[in-house]
């Protein structure tokens, strides 16, 4: 019986090296699946943050450029292709317009005509074109406007009267404490200014020093010699003039 019973305890004790080591083996698959899950974030994570990084160094000018050789080299491998099959190019291309494509075209260059600059005739002229542009770009805010709509209404339930909001030239509601600008609509205008300056000072004919420029560097030796040259002659006068009077002077 003692041969049966220590035959029995060694099962057991197997079984449970044997339930122990399974323990340990599926351990170690789960171990390894977190491990390759964990890879697997990593890079994605890794090519999600490349992609941002990518995308940030794209330029849209670039990609604009790019678009316009594009469609240029498609063009011109359009016509060399009409012209080895003997076809008029022009007259394929202008069968593949649609009646809406043309209308647009039209309208297209009725706007662009408009905009056209036909020279200096006077300041109502150039203060019209310019107010009609700030017009064109011009982005209402529909937010504002409804809360300003929803306000007058309620006061006008009790008044009756809705020149709160429906105002006219006539109208005293501008002169309100609590009639004042946005902060974004100042910094819209600040925007707006800042560009008038920059366009015009582009446009200005009186060109700007740059002390970096190579080829200013003949003209800055004239200016600084002429400077000099300035300062000379005042200096001369100056001298002249009070000779003049001591002789002056001295024959009195």
């Amino acid at each position: 019986m003692s041969d049966k019973e220590s035959d029995d305890n060694k099962e057991i004790t197997g079984s449970k090296k044997l339930s122990q080591k399974e323990r340990r083996l599926e351990r170690l698959k789960k171990f390894k699946k977190l491990q390759e899950r964990l890879d697997d974030s990593i890079n994605e994570n890794r090519k999600d943050v490349y992609e941002e990084h990518s995308k940030s160094k794209e330029n849209p000018k670039e990609e604009a450029r790019q678009e316009r050789k594009r469609r240029k080299a498609e063009i011109l491998l359009d016509k060399k292709l009409a012209e080895e099959n003997d076809i008029d190019y022009e007259r394929k291309r202008a069968l593949e317009y649609t009646i809406e494509d043309v209308e647009r075209w039209e309208k297209k260059q009725k706007k662009k005509a408009k905009r056209a600059d036909t020279g200096f005739t006077d300041y109502a002229q150039i203060a019209a074109k310019k107010y009609k542009k700030q017009i064109n770009e011009f982005k209402p805010n529909l937010q504002e406007y409804n809360k300003q709509k929803q306000m007058a209404l309620l006061s006008s339930l009790n008044t009756g009267d809705t020149s709160d909001f429906y105002r006219d030239a006539n109208s005293t509601a501008y002169a309100s404490i609590d009639s004042k600008p946005s902060t974004e609509a100042v910094n819209r205008l600040v925007k707006d200014l800042e560009k008038q300056v920059e366009r015009r000072n582009k446009f200005s004919r009186r060109r700007r020093w740059d002390d970096d420029a190579e080829l200013h560097i003949l003209t800055k030796e004239i200016c600084v010699s002429t400077k000099n040259y300035q300062e000379l002659m005042i200096n001369i006068q100056r001298k002249l003039k009070l000779t003049w009077r001591e002789e002056l002077h001295y024959k009195l």
